[in-house]
C-alpha cells in the first residue's frame, strides 16, 4: 500500500499549503499559545538520541516534501547536506505526521546508518501547537520553536534555523524560517540540487553572532549579499529595532549603518571621482531634537499604586451613584468643578444667582449638544446640592445635568512629587460607566491638582472672583473650545493645557525643533549609510523613513544593521564594554590535561604546541 494513503501520512498538508508564500496568516500569538507549549512540554517526552553539543547552532528540518517525496523517495543530496552542516549545527527532524511515519522515512533515507552526522532528536505532529488564524477563521497547527527553546535554553532566535517546504509551519517564528521548494519526483534539476545550495548558505551564516539579522525566507538574496561583501562584514552585525536611538548605538555623534532590503535595490546616480565608481547619493538631511517643554503631558507617580487601587475599589463599593438624568448615546463626557470654576463660593450672598460666573448658562447650553455633563464639587453633599439649586444650575430647560458628585467621592493619594492630597480620580466614573475613558472625557477645574491622576483629560481655568465679573470671559472661550474638540474622535491626542491657543493643543510626538543638519551618504553596492552629527534621540525608524523618501524602498522591506565594535557587546538595548574573558569552571580540568600533555590552550577551539622550556616550567 502506498504510504501516502495510510493514516501515518501527513493529514494537513493540502489544507495548509495553497501556493501562496509568506502571506500574513493573522495569527493570534496570545497566552493560549504559551499555555499550549507548556502543556506539550508537560505531556510530551522528547527522546534525545544524541545530546546537543556546546556552542553549536540548531537546525530544525522538516521531513515531508522537504527531504522526501510523497512516496518516500529521498531527495537528492540529503546526506551531503547533513554532513556539510553537522560541523556547525545540531540537527533535529520534525515531521507533521506520526512517529511511525517519521521512523519509516528515516529508515528509507538511512540517516541512522550514516557516520558523518548524528540526529540529536526527533519531533512529530504531537509536538505541534494549535494557533488561531484570523485569515482562515480556524485553528492551524504550527511548529513552535519555543518548545525547543524552553527545553534547551542555549538555543534561541539568534542561533536557530528551521528548514521547511511549508512556510506556515513556522508562522510563529518567521525570522528563523528557511523555505524550500516542495520536492516531487518530477522536480527539475534546480529543485533537486537545492539542498547543496542550502548547505552552503547554512555553513556561511554559521559564523554570524546573530542569525536573526537576515530574513532567511529570502536566503538566495542573502547569499548574494554575503558573497558581494564577505561574511566578515556581517559577523558582528545586529539588527536594529525602530525604537533604537542613535545614543544607544554610538557614544559619538556619528554612525555607520548598513541597509538590507528584501527587493532589488534601484540603480542610483553616482558621483564620478577618480578611482571611484560606486553609486552614491549625498544629501543634506535636517533632523531636529524633541521639544520636551511644549505639549508634554505631566505625569504623577504614586508612592504606592497598590494602595491607590485598593482605595479606589473600596470607594466604588462604598458609594452608590444615582443618575439625575440618563446618559445619551454617542455623547462625550464633560466633568465640571463648581467652586471657583462655575461660581465664587466666597461671595457674601453665596449661594445665589449673583455668585454665578459670567457666561455659565451659555457654556452649559452649548456643551450639552455634544457632552453629558457631570458636576463634581469639593463641597459636602448638602452645600453642593443647595448651591446648584439656588444658582439655577440643576433645573434648566436648555440642558440636563446627568450626575452630581461631591467630596465624598474624592480620594486621598500620596504622590512622589507633591506628597499627599485629595483629588478627583476619573477612574471612579470610568469604572462605573466603562464607555467613558480618556478618549472621550474632559474635566474642567481651577485647581489642576484635582485632576493630577488624569492630566491627559484635565483642562485648567482661572479661578473666578465676583470682583472681576466685568472682565471675565473664561467660560465663553471655553464653550467654543469644547465645541471644537467635540468633533475629534480621540482626546488622547490633545493637550488641554493649551486650550486657549488651539494650534498648540495637538500632541505631535514626532514634532521637533530644527537644531542640526548633517550630510548623509548612501553608497551602492555596499549600501552603506554614514550619518554625521546625529542628534542622540533620532531613532532608527526615522532613518528608515528618510530612506523611503529618498530611494523609495518601503519601510517594511528595510533592515538596518549595526556592526558591534570589537571589545563591546550589545545588551539591554545599548553598547557596553566586554569584560575580560574568563574560562568556565567546567573547563579547568580540560585546561590542566592539555597543559600536562604539552599543549597551550588558545581560545576555546584550537590548541598550539608549547616549547620544551615552557613545558618544563609547567
Amino acid at each position: 500500500m502506498n504510504l501516502i494513503e495510510s493514516r501515518n501520512a501527513p493529514q494537513n498538508v493540502n489544507h495548509i499549503y495553497d501556493g501562496d508564500r509568506f502571506e500574513d496568516l493573522e495569527i493570534e500569538n496570545s497566552e493560549d499559545v504559551l499555555r499550549g507549549i507548556d502543556n506539550i512540554l508537560e505531556n510530551y517526552k522528547i527522546i534525545i538520541v544524541n545530546p546537543p553539543r556546546r556552542e553549536k547552532k540548531l537546525l530544525v528540518v522538516d521531513v515531508d516534501y522537504t527531504l522526501t517525496c510523497h512516496d518516500g523517495t529521498p531527495r537528492d543530496f540529503v546526506d551531503e547536506m547533513f554532513t556539510s552542516v553537522y560541523e556547525h549545527y545540531d540537527i533535529v527532524l520534525w515531521t507533521a505526521s506520526t512517529r511511525d511515519f517519521l521512523e519509516s522515512r528515516i529508515k528509507i533515507m538511512k540517516l541512522q546508518e550514516n557516520v558523518n552526522f548524528k540526529i540529536a532528536f526527533c519531533l512529530e505532529g504531537e509536538a505541534m501547537v494549535p494557533v488561531f488564524s484570523w485569515k482562515f477563521d480556524d485553528y492551524i497547527y504550527v511548529k513552535a520553536l519555543d518548545l525547543i527553546w524552553k527545553k534547551f535554553p542555549r538555543y534561541s532566535v539568534k542561533n536557530t534555523i528551521i528548514f521547511d517546504d511549508n512556510w506556515r509551519n513556522y508562522a510563529l517564528n518567521k525570522t528563523c524560517g528557511l523555505s524550500t521548494a516542495r520536492y516531487r519526483e518530477v522536480s527539475c534539476s534546480t529543485v533537486r540540487s537545492e539542498l547543496l545550495r542550502v548547505a552552503e548558505y547554512l555553513k556561511i551564516i554559521s559564523r554570524l553572532i546573530n542569525l536573526d539579522i537576515f530574513d532567511h525566507n529570502h536566503w538566495t538574496s542573502n547569499h548574494l549579499n554575503i558573497s558581494r561583501r564577505g561574511i566578515k562584514f556581517f559577523e558582528r552585525a545586529i539588527k536594529t529595532e525602530d525604537e533604537t536611538t542613535m545614543s544607544a548605538l554610538s557614544p559619538v555623534p556619528q554612525i555607520v549603518l548598513h541597509l538590507l532590503s528584501a527587493i532589488d535595490l534601484p540603480d542610483l546616480p553616482y558621483q564620478r571621482r577618480e578611482g571611484h565608481t560606486s553609486q552614491k547619493i549625498s544629501k543634506t538631511l535636517t533632523f531636529v531634537e524633541k521639544d520636551k517643554t511644549k505639549n508634554e503631558i505631566e505625569k504623577v507617580d504614586l508612592v504606592s499604586p497598590e494602595v491607590y487601587s485598593a482605595e479606589m475599589t473600596k470607594n466604588l463599593a462604598r458609594h452608590e451613584i444615582k443618575l439625575l438624568n440618563p446618559w445619551r448615546d454617542g455623547k462625550k463626557l464633560l466633568v465640571l468643578d463648581l467652586g471657583y470654576t462655575l461660581c465664587d463660593p466666597e461671595f457674601p450672598s453665596f449661594p445665589s444667582v449673583k455668585a454665578r460666573r459670567p457666561h455659565l448658562s451659555q457654556l452649559l447650553t452649548r456643551a450639552y449638544r455634544y457632552y453629558d455633563i457631570v458636576i463634581w464639587s469639593d463641597m459636602s453633599v448638602e452645600d453642593s446640592s443647595e448651591a446648584l439649586g439656588k444658582m439655577g444650575i440643576i433645573n434648566d430647560d436648555n440642558y440636563r445635568i446627568a450626575l452630581h458628585l461631591t467630596v465624598r467621592e474624592m480620594i486621598v493619594v500620596k504622590t512622589v512629587q507633591y506628597g499627599s492630597g485629595i483629588l478627583k480620580p476619573l477612574e471612579f466614573i470610568w469604572r462605573k460607566f466603562p464607555w467613558f475613558s480618556s478618549r472621550n472625557t474632559v474635566i474642567i477645574d481651577d485647581n489642576r491638582w484635582y485632576f493630577a491622576m488624569n492630566y491627559q483629560s484635565g483642562c485648567e481655568v482661572k479661578p473666578y472672583k465676583v470682583r472681576n465679573e466685568n472682565l471675565d470671559v473664561e467660560l465663553e472661550f471655553l464653550a467654543s473650545y469644547l465645541e471644537w474638540i467635540a468633533f475629534f474622535e480621540d482626546f488622547e491626542n490633545l493637550n488641554h493645557e493649551n486650550w486657549r491657543c488651539p494650534k498648540k493643543v495637538f500632541i505631535d510626538k514626532k514634532k521637533r525643533i530644527v537644531q542640526k543638519r548633517f550630510r548623509v551618504e548612501i553608497e551602492w553596492p555596499l549600501n552603506k549609510l554614514r550619518f554625521v552629527n546625529v542628534p542622540a534621540d533620532v531613532t532608527v525608524g526615522e532613518l528608515k523613513y528618510f530612506i523611503h523618501e529618498t530611494i523609495g524602498i518601503e519601510l517594511e522591506q528595510q533592515v538596518l544593521l549595526f556592526n558591534v565594535p570589537p571589545g563591546y557587546i550589545y545588551e539591554g538595548g545599548g553598547l557596553s564594554k566586554r569584560d575580560a574573558v574568563v574560562f568556565d569552571s567546567c573547563r579547568w580540568e580540560e585546561i590542566l590535561e592539555k597543559s600536562r600533555a604539552g599543549l597551550k590552550v588558545v581560545g576555546k577551539d584550537r590548541s598550539l604546541p608549547i616549547k620544551t622550556k615552557n613545558r618544563q616550567s609547567l
